[in-house]
Formats: C-alpha cells, sequence, structure tokens
C-alpha cells in the first residue's frame, strides 16, 4: 500500500494532483485537496512528478 502524502507547507492548492491522478486518490474536502482513498495509489507517480511545488510524496 502506497503512502501517499501531501505536505501543507509546500502545498499552493493548486489542485494538479487531484486533475492528474487516474484513480482518484485526491478529493477537494473545504477547498482544499486532501488524500481520500490512499489504498488505490497505483504508484504511477504522476502526482508527485507534476506538483510543482513539490508538495506530494509517496513511500
Amino acid at each position: 500500500m502506497a503512502d501517499v502524502k501531501i505536505n501543507p507547507t509546500l502545498c499552493e492548492n493548486n489542485q494538479l494532483c487531484f486533475d492528474i491522478c487516474p484513480e482518484g486518490v485526491f478529493v477537494i474536502d473545504k477547498g482544499k485537496v486532501v488524500v481520500a482513498q490512499p489504498d488505490d495509489c497505483t504508484e504511477c507517480f504522476m502526482c508527485v512528478e507534476n506538483c510543482p511545488t513539490g508538495a506530494v510524496s509517496i513511500d
């Protein structure tokens, strides 16, 4: 199981991770992107590679 995290200090909430994730790991809750379905992550790293601030990580 992937450990998907968003660093709140680095996140500018541009929602690219939400838009690009093919598995629906991220949702928008009260205007902010959060990790909702980490078990659905297939570790494609599209969110990590496309986050302009490096806020998303997968361990």
